[in-house]
């Protein structure tokens, strides 16, 4: 035992072992200011990229909105047309131009007139069946 204790003493080099440890316990502030920089020079074109992937969705999510609300006014418009009875020429509109309001003025006068017929449930003097359902005709301008 002795010997082996004389072998390790004597090729030991001559460093306490507080000194051994505390070189490789850690980094450099020089290793974690380079660390630092990579992971900016890393990080800011990744969030750039974000922040532009984000704004492309709102700018698609408002375009896909405003399409979806233009799409309904046309449908309610066509379901309209398609309902349409009769749609007055410039004859039609002409002789019942005394009874539209401003009437004198050229600029108020209509460009679309016609009858949009609805099935209403409850009418009063329905049809012939003895139900109170009927057709009622509204004038659309």
């Amino acid at each position: 035992m002795i010997n082996q204790l004389h072998f390790f003493l004597k090729h030991h080099p001559n460093k306490k072992r507080s000194e051994i440890t505390s070189k490789n316990s850690g980094f450099t502030l020089i290793e974690l200011m380079v660390a630092m920089i990579l992971a900016v020079l890393v990080i800011t074109p990744l969030l750039g990229f974000m922040i532009n992937i984000l704004d492309t969705d709102r700018k698609e999510q408002a375009k896909v909105n405003s399409e979806q609300e233009i799409q309904t006014a046309l449908d309610y418009i066509a379901q309209d047309l398609k309902q349409a009875i009769y749609i007055y020429d410039a004859k039609g509109i002409k002789a019942i131009e005394d009874e539209l309001p401003y009437a004198n003025d050229a600029a108020k006068v209509p460009v679309l007139v016609l009858w949009k017929r609805e099935f209403k449930k409850g009418v009063i003097g329905g049809s012939f069946d003895g139900s109170n359902d009927g057709f009622v005709y509204s004038l659309a301008v």
